[in-house]
């Protein structure tokens, strides 16, 4: 009789720990998704920061291109064709 109430003790200390494990896990479920989708929301959001720059890095390498093309034409015309923009005594008004 004493050896059936302590198995019936140890199948019930046995039955609430596994209870217990059951509601810890489900609670560490829970979190973890949460986190999750914080952690998913992040991701998302530095891609399309990340779109943001590569867009701008295009739009100012084409400005610098530009720019760069601008100041070429100008030393070509200045070396090869003795071009040189006018002073304030070269130029003429008309009235």
């Amino acid at each position: 009789m004493n050896l059936a109430k302590s198995a019936i003790s140890f199948y019930h200390l046995g039955l609430t720990f596994l209870v217990i494990a059951i509601c810890v896990s489900a609670i560490l479920v829970i979190k973890v998704s949460q986190e999750s989708r914080k952690l998913f929301a992040k991701y998302h959001e530095l891609q399309v920061d990340e779109q943001n720059y590569q867009d701008e890095l295009g739009r100012l390498q084409l400005q610098e291109g530009y720019e760069s093309t601008i100041h070429d034409l100008e030393l070509k015309a200045k070396r090869k064709l003795e071009m040189f923009s006018p002073q304030l005594t070269d130029r003429w008004f008309l009235k």
